[in-house]
């Protein structure tokens, strides 16, 4: 499989629990956060989806968005109700292949920045295996030894977090079906309109054919709302017998 050939690497560790479920991105943007904003936050208020859930459904989907699906941490300031709240979390996201994250493959690892006086800047290079890591850890070794470099961190900002269902986005829906999705699509838009949700793109997949307990999927995407929004939509959908599972949910680019 492709996770035993990145074992087999170096690239994912033994037990991949920490790539696959985005505990490795997280420990990652807990410290480009403290980098960039100066605050201190620990891994518990840091929302992690790793890519667990996502399935062959979500990648053909992907193509016909002419999107890619990638592991993204995201540490930003947003404003809400006229106060900065800081915004840090991980989650797979649906990425447009002419977005520069879209080209970052194998064991590569890219960190942007968006900043006032330079605009978008990005940093690339390998993120995982031997020799790479242990080059990092002599260089800072060295580095500590020779006594260079400042202070790790900035000095301590206090701020606000966002709280995750505050969080907006545009974003993906996979609704998995126990039908073809005929006569439901009424019943679903009128969830989508009474949670306040515009719908962009609306999909159904034909491979159920083919395998009578795969369930069709329908896919959603949405303008800009809240992780609430959505949230609230999926927790209602789920109540129907007609939904077989869990509602996938991924923001997008």
């Amino acid at each position: 499989s492709v996770l035993a050939e990145a074992q087999d690497l170096g690239y994912a560790e033994a037990d991949p629990t920490a790539d696959v479920e985005g505990h490795d991105v997280r420990a990652k943007i807990l410290i480009l956060s403290k980098l960039a904003f100066g605050t201190t936050l620990s891994t518990s208020q840091i929302p992690c989806t790793g890519i667990s859930g996502v399935t062959s459904q979500d990648l053909e989907f992907a193509k016909l968005l002419t999107c890619t699906v990638k592991l993204i941490g995201t540490a930003k300031l947003v404003t809400v109700r006229e106060k900065k709240k800081l915004c840090v979390y991980v989650s797979p996201k649906m990425v447009p292949l002419t977005h520069g994250l879209a080209r970052i493959d194998g064991a590569g690892n890219a960190v942007q920045v968006v900043s006032r006086n330079l605009g978008v800047t990005s940093y690339t290079g390998p993120g995982a295996g031997r020799y790479p890591t242990a080059n990092s850890i002599v260089a800072d070794i060295d580095r500590i030894v020779g006594g260079g470099g400042g202070a790790a961190f900035p000095e301590e900002v206090e701020r606000e977090i966002l709280d995750p269902m505050e969080y907006t986005s545009r974003f993906y829906l996979r609704i998995p079906l126990a039908n073809d999705g005929k006569g439901l699509k009424q019943t679903i838009s009128q969830s989508v309109t009474c949670n306040s949700i515009a719908i962009v793109d609306e999909m159904t997949s034909t491979n159920h054919a083919a395998n009578v307990d795969q369930p069709h999927n329908m896919c959603l995407t949405t303008k800009i709302c809240s992780m609430k929004q959505i949230q609230n939509l999926c927790d209602e959908l789920e109540t129907n017998d007609w939904v077989m599972g869990t509602v996938q949910i991924m923001p997008m680019l």
